[in-house]
């Protein structure tokens, strides 16, 4: 296996008293287990302070995104929307959103030109098990995140 070079966003931001303890012990054994393997791992702490330049460039390096995120309420937390809309819009990231001029209503959804990456969702859950199903997970509830990391390496080309 070659080496890769790893970003990834831990989405445990503060809730009550927890501070997203889990989520950074998660990312934390992802990055030492990945770097035992021979990969490069940068941790981005997306409830944290971050600079929008800084995370475009750390797309840009990354081979591999992993996204690391408890579920909120059926979805992300509002940190890790807000770091979506700062950063993909950046110029690098998304090149337009793939409509073509003569015929509007075909192409969207394929402007990427982050053609190269590959992302992996990773959610925690303060929940019982029998009502959350894989499907209702990957699909109701993470179904944007994944949309979103489609959206910026599908290209029209």
């Amino acid at each position: 296996m070659s080496k890769k070079k790893v970003l990834i966003l831990d989405c445990g931001c503060q809730n009550f008293d927890q501070g997203g303890k889990l989520n950074h012990y998660y990312s934390d054994l992802a990055m030492k287990e990945l770097e035992k393997m021979g990969h490069e791992v940068q941790i981005s702490l997306i409830g944290g302070s971050w600079e929008i330049a800084a995370e475009v460039e750390k797309i840009q390096w990354a081979d591999v995104i992993i996204v690391q995120t408890p579920g909120w309420w059926m979805s992300t937390p509002w940190q890790f929307k807000k770091y979506q809309d700062e950063v993909f819009v950046q110029p690098g990231i998304v090149g337009t959103d793939g409509r073509h001029h003569g015929d509007p209503s075909v192409g969207y959804g394929t402007g990427g030109i982050l053609t190269d990456k590959k992302y992996m969702l990773s959610s925690t859950w303060n929940a019982p098990k029998l009502p959350l199903t894989r499907k209702m997970i990957s699909s109701a509830v993470l179904g944007s995140t994944a949309f979103s990391y489609r959206f910026i390496k599908r290209s029209n080309s």
